[in-house]
Formats: C-alpha cells, sequence, structure tokens
C-alpha cells in the first residue's frame, strides 16, 4: 500500500490511489491527519483514472490505523464501474443532518475495499479548515 499526498499544510491535500487483491483495513491508502490537530473536511471529491478488473466496492472515512469499513465519506462506489474519467462527490456532510466530518489529530483516511481491486487507480482530493 503506497499512498502519496501533496498540498499537505494547505487546507487541502491530494491522495494517489492504486487497487489491490488484498481488502483489510487501509489497504488502498491509511493517510496520518497531515495537521496533527482536528480539521473540518469541506469537500471529499475521488476522480477514477482506470477502473477495476475486480468487484468490489470501495469505502473511505475516518478512523484508526488499519481500521477497516469506515464509510463517513464514501460508502460503497462500484470500482469495477467506476471509469476513468468519473468523478464522485463525498458526503462531507455526515447524514441529511448537514454535520461536516471531523478528521481527529492522531486518525487516519483510510480508502478500504470489500473485495480485489486490482487495476484500480484515481485520486481523492481532500479539502478542509481548521478546527
Amino acid at each position: 500500500m503506497a499512498s502519496t499526498t501533496s498540498a499537505a499544510g494547505k487546507g487541502g491535500m491530494t491522495i494517489d490511489l492504486t487497487g489491490c487483491v488484498a481488502h483489510t483495513g487501509g489497504d488502498i491508502a491509511n493517510v496520518l491527519n497531515p495537521e496533527g490537530e482536528d480539521l473540518i473536511i469541506t469537500q471529499c471529491v475521488l476522480y477514477s483514472t482506470h477502473a477495476s478488473t475486480g468487484a468490489a466496492n470501495l469505502n473511505v472515512g475516518i478512523g484508526t490505523a488499519n481500521e477497516h469499513d469506515q464509510t463517513e465519506l464514501f460508502s460503497a462506489i462500484d470500482a469495477a464501474a467506476a471509469a476513468a474519467g468519473n468523478a464522485y462527490n463525498g458526503y462531507a456532510s455526515a447524514a441529511a443532518k448537514g454535520a461536516l466530518v471531523v478528521w481527529p489529530a492522531a486518525q487516519y483516511l483510510l480508502v478500504n475495499a470489500s473485495a480485489d481491486t486490482s487495476g484500480f487507480t484515481g485520486r481523492i482530493h481532500v479539502k478542509y479548515i481548521h478546527a
């Protein structure tokens, strides 16, 4: 699992994603909060550059290292149907209440899969403000 980040400390970051055979906690991305303090996520966009050859769903959320099935930002995005050039807007608000997702200082942004996501590539763009 290799995740590349850029522009940390500037109110946003980009995380490069590469699918894999394994599907355990944080298998596609497992990125520690880059600021070391609570952040409020104002926008999260998943952009697919290549669809998965495996049949799997992607979940994206906030949790402890290697946690599985966090879904605060995305739940069950079909990795095989996520053809190149498709973009998905994350929840940024928890349910219909309008509450924004908070990324605690010592927690991780996690991208997990339900099964094999071989062939999938993409990026997650995250915008945030300091709490």
